[in-house]
């Protein structure tokens, strides 16, 4: 158990992390989203007694997870925004890393917490803040911004090509009474453009729209990837598992600028993926992409 719940989380790719950012045995790593702490218990427990790693996470509740989940003293915490990555470690003055992981995925944990705001199902919240105690809640937006401004966010970020009526829908209903949770939300856009098919949840893209918005999600990972050029070593690697074509966008452009340098080198073209096992047993995997590259 951890925290008084049943430990369910799957890290992504867990096998391909490993394999590919720990090189050295002995080296300083980053986990830049260490949210339940998957991904750096396995790091941890390849590093020898020189070894280290920086566990990171912008969500307080996801570093107390992740401190009760990993033992191990070659590990330490720090509550902190990845897009405030230079300054972070500015201050650190720690020696450069050999290898830096971002998991640009949201945990399970938050979807699990009505409170949050974040499944279609929390019938008490449209939050959706990754830290609770900062920025603008997605029941902010939905409740508050004009038809034009939901139109483009929808459209932007969520590639929701039923962009309108869907907007249209809320700034109706909102009118009447505010909308105030995650189910009340998703039977909106599910009355507005008809139930799921193929599986997918019609309020997906629009929930996914949300939650960059209210945590500037792509702002942030530029912003990060950007901040820790300094701080690689030679031979040192950067990896990123995302999850939509809007993150894996940035991802793949700033990289190939990297490459473009000479001071860098992809260490495989084409990103790695789940394997079929992997998403059976772990679905969340299926939309999964990850990308490294070298420090020459």
């Amino acid at each position: 158990m951890v925290g008084n719940r049943e430990v369910i989380h799957r890290p992504v790719l867990l096998k391909e992390v490993v394999e590919n950012l720990v090189t050295d045995p002995k080296g300083r790593y980053l986990d830049a989203t260490v949210g339940e702490g998957g991904h750096s218990v396995e790091i941890s427990r390849k590093l020898s007694p020189g070894g280290e790693l920086l566990a990171m996470d912008w969500d307080p509740g996801m570093i107390a997870l992740a401190r009760e989940r990993i033992g191990s003293p070659r590990v330490r915490f720090l509550q902190a925004n990845f897009k405030d990555l230079k300054q972070t470690l500015d201050r650190e003055k720690g020696k450069l890393f050999t290898g830096i992981i971002f998991d640009l995925g949201i945990s399970s944990y938050h979807y699990e917490r009505e409170e949050r705001g974040f499944s279609f199902y929390s019938a008490t919240s449209l939050d959706m803040r990754i830290n609770p105690q900062i920025g603008i809640s997605a029941g902010q937006i939905v409740n508050e911004w004009p038809l034009d401004q939901l139109v483009d966010i929808f459209r932007k970020f969520g590639e929701e090509k039923r962009a309108v009526p869907i907007a249209r829908a809320i700034v109706e209903r909102r009118k009447v009474r505010p909308i105030s949770s995650g189910v009340d939300l998703s039977l909106l856009i599910e009355n507005c453009v008809g139930r799921k098919r193929a599986g997918v949840h019609p309020a997906t893209k629009v929930f996914m729209a949300l939650r960059i918005v209210v945590n500037r999600e792509l702002d942030n990972l530029t912003d990060g990837l950007e901040g820790i050029l300094s701080w690689v070593k030679s031979g040192g690697r950067v990896g990123v598992i995302s999850f939509h074509s809007l993150e894996d966008r940035i991802v793949k452009h700033i990289f190939r600028a990297w490459v473009k340098t000479g001071e860098w080198q992809w260490v495989f073209r084409t990103p790695l993926q789940a394997s079929a096992q992997e998403i059976q047993c772990n679905p969340r995997s299926r939309s999964a992409k990850f990308r490294v590259v070298e420090r020459i």
